[in-house]
């Protein structure tokens, strides 16, 4: 049974709360506040970033999803705020769908790769269009 739908109220203070580039700093403090969580029935993680590494984001997804299994009577929700990048988008896969939300405005990107690449193009432009 899906859970139900959210109220602004129930984002006033998360347990959470997560600015910056996902890194293990990010994951120290991440870890820290969610054991802090306590005996919280919802327990929000706030983020907002412009990305970072992939894999300390799966390994903070993969708490979350441990501690789902733990503790199936709580609610482990994801609050993307402004912006969330590439390995935020990675840490927000990990909580069920109904479980994901993000303010107005935000903006999500789910990957983005930098390339700097030489291109020599040689013959007719109709040959050469496969090679482009």
């Amino acid at each position: 049974m899906p859970n139900a739908a959210l109220k602004t109220e129930d984002f006033r203070s998360p347990a959470v709360m997560l600015s910056g580039v996902v890194d293990y700093d990010m994951y120290r403090s991440f870890r820290q506040q969610l054991d802090q969580a306590g005996e919280r029935t919802l327990v929000v993680c706030e983020l907002s970033t412009l990305g970072g590494d992939p894999e300390v984001a799966r390994m903070m997804g993969e708490d979350i999803r441990f501690n789902s299994e733990l503790a199936p009577d709580r609610r482990y929700v994801f609050l993307g705020k402004a912006a969330i990048y590439s390995a935020g988008v990675t840490f927000m896969s990990f909580f069920v769908r109904e479980n994901r939300y993000v303010t107005r405005g935000s903006r999500l990107m789910i990957h983005e790769r930098k390339l700097s690449k030489t291109l020599t193009i040689d013959g007719p432009l109709t040959t050469c269009r496969a090679t482009v």
